[in-house]
C-alpha cells in the first residue's frame, strides 16, 4: 500500500479558472497535478540554498556552459565535414 497522503482543499471559481488556465498552457494532465507540482517548488525554496533543486544562477552564462557540459556527450562533436544523401530512383 502506498505510503502517500492525501490534502482537500477548495478554492474560489477565479482561482481555479486560472489554474485551468495554467493547466491548459503547460500541458499538466489535471488541476491536481498542476498544484502538486506548486507545492513541490515552495517546498524547495524552502530548503537551503545550496540544496535548491530549481534555482538559477545569477550568471547565465556559467549555467548555460554547465549546461552544454552536461549534454555534451549526447551528440558528437562536428568534424567539419558535409553529409551527402545520395538519392537513388524508386522503380515505376
Amino acid at each position: 500500500m502506498s505510503n502517500r497522503k492525501r490534502v482537500n482543499i477548495s478554492v474560489d471559481p477565479e482561482t481555479y479558472a486560472k489554474l485551468q488556465q495554467l493547466k491548459q498552457a503547460y500541458g499538466f494532465s489535471n488541476v491536481c497535478e498542476l498544484v502538486v507540482a506548486f507545492v513541490h517548488i515552495l517546498l524547495d525554496r524552502m530548503e537551503v540554498a545550496e540544496q535548491r533543486k530549481y534555482d538559477l544562477p545569477d550568471d547565465d552564462g556559467k549555467y548555460i556552459d554547465q549546461m552544454f557540459d552536461d549534454l555534451g556527450h549526447v551528440e558528437r562533436t562536428p568534424d567539419g565535414t558535409v553529409p551527402v544523401r545520395h538519392h537513388t530512383k524508386r522503380p515505376k
